[in-house]
């Protein structure tokens, strides 16, 4: 890896049409062990990682469809002064919808389901009989967890699977295979349910992205196929750290993380969203980076209110969406 204050000149520029295994052979000939700078995000938690340069740009590739997906009463509740009322979530829930204007574009709203409250907070809402945004369940790899989406009449999750070996060493305890064994299982027993996934990596910009990310999502998309079902693939930024620029290694670089998942395994754009987080001021050029290089969906909270430093705005998104679609339009 070369630091990115001494600068390159050789750039490798990947356009289209790159099979797996090409990929593969361009990484090993640029001298890119990720599995290795895996560890050195290891070595190197709890301090931000440098920001470096591997060599390898790559060019945007903006989908034709965008679209925004809301976090307000899931993560903007985990703020540590927000609590909403039931009267709080309908009036934001209608605001959310006046703002989509019936497009169709802020197509999503994920809520919590562990208590009470959060329960009478999803009937509100449903109960307004809005068509947008989409009132959609939240929850962790767990099947009591899967339960209370279908119970509470939803058919469609964000799943939580942490994927970065610090949170599997750390946070759980556990191994790879473990954490992928559970993982799957209880993906499966959701799948069963009729209840459709949008599975959440989360912690992928600390992440051995080669070595286990891209096995584990291939699984994960056998498994929907078999079903029948498009698994949609979550991108956490969760402790902010990514960056928006293509020339960053992985696995910071946004651009390069989604290129990676749509060439490597062909996940379409539609299935591809992104969440970001505000801990290094990079939430919004993250989110626009994630646009501009193949992801459709981008996840965020009203005036960005979310837990730590927040998340994307969602009127950003707002603003970025319009710049980004004139753009598409010339």
């Amino acid at each position: 890896m070369v630091p990115i204050e001494a600068g390159t000149n050789q750039t490798l520029r990947f356009q289209g049409g790159n099979e797996n295994e090409l990929l593969r052979q361009l990484l090993r000939r640029e001298g890119i062990d990720y599995e290795e700078l895996d560890e050195a995000v290891i070595k190197q938690w709890p301090l931000p990682p440098r920001l470096m340069t591997d060599g390898i740009n790559i060019d945007p590739e903006p989908p034709e469809r965008l679209f925004i997906t809301d976090t307000t009463f899931r993560d903007g509740q985990q703020a540590f002064y927000v609590y909403y009322s039931i009267d709080d979530a309908v009036r934001l829930f209608r605001l959310l919808a006046d703002l989509d204007n019936g497009s169709g574009r802020i197509i999503r709203s994920e809520f919590f389901l562990y208590s009470r409250r959060d329960r009478e907070l999803v009937e509100a809402v449903r109960d307004l009989g809005l068509e947008w945004p989409k009132v959609i369940g939240w929850g962790r790899a767990r099947v009591e967890d899967v339960r209370l989406v279908r119970d509470a009449g939803l058919d469609e999750m964000v799943m939580l699977m942490s994927i970065s070996d610090i949170h599997i060493r750390y946070k759980f305890n556990s191994t790879r295979d473990r954490i992928v064994s559970k993982y799957l299982e209880t993906a499966e027993y959701a799948l069963k349910e009729g209840i459709r996934l949008r599975c959440s990596l989360e912690d992928v910009t600390r992440s051995d992205v080669i070595g286990f990310v891209i096995p584990f999502v291939e699984k994960l998309l056998r498994l929907g196929e078999r079903y029948g079902v498009e698994i949609t693939i979550k991108l956490p930024d969760t402790t902010g750290v990514g960056v928006p620029y293509p020339f960053a290694p992985l696995p910071y670089s946004i651009p390069k993380l989604v290129w990676v998942l749509r060439k490597a395994l062909g996940i379409p754009s539609e299935s591809l969203e992104f969440h970001g987080h505000g801990d290094y001021y990079m939430a919004v050029p993250n989110a626009v980076a994630a646009w501009l290089y193949g992801a459709s969906v981008n996840n965020g909270t009203l005036l960005g209110i979310g837990e730590r430093a927040g998340n994307v705005p969602i009127e950003a998104l707002v603003i970025w969406y319009a710049r980004i679609r004139a753009h598409l339009m010339v």
